[in-house]
């Protein structure tokens, strides 16, 4: 689990760097992307679509992180409970979304898939997702060339 989670990371600090966004900028809007994908979670008809929704939630939460994690923690519900409690008083640190992205990764896992495959193919959605938008950040060339090279 550990490597696994360690090689996700990568694979989002290289999409982070190849969209151009900052950890500051998805610290900024984790609450509201995790919120969403609850509420997907919540909405979903089957294991496949929770899923999918808690993908999309590690993956939010692993591109808040700043630095490489030295080790991934599962704790159990009290601790988890106590480092909520401190990310309410203190804000969001490395330490509590480690924790959470670990859990999130074992709720796969129970539901019967494989998080290390079912997290990278979202993460490669995701990219898809995001070129379809950089309209908006980027002109249409930038976005073309970058589609273009990434399917060579």
């Amino acid at each position: 689990m550990q490597n696994q989670l360690n090689e996700i990371y990568k694979l989002i600090q290289e999409q982070k760097q190849e969209q151009k966004l900052s950890t500051e900028i998805q610290r900024a809007k984790l609450v509201g992307n995790v919120c969403e994908e609850v509420a997907k979670y919540s909405r979903a008809q089957n294991d496949s679509e929770r899923t999918c929704a808690l993908c999309r939630i590690a993956i939010f939460i692993i591109s808040a992180i700043e630095k490489p994690p030295l080790a991934w923690n599962v704790c159990s519900g009290a601790v988890i409970t106590s480092i909520i409690e401190d990310a309410i008083k203190y804000g969001i640190n490395d330490s509590v979304l480690i924790v959470l992205a670990t859990r999130v990764y074992l709720a796969i896992d129970k539901l019967g898939y494989n998080p290390y495959a079912r997290i990278s193919e979202s993460i490669k959605e995701t990219l898809w997702q995001g070129l379809k938008n950089d309209g908006k950040k980027i002109d249409a060339m930038q976005a073309h060339e970058r589609l273009r090279i990434a399917n060579v």
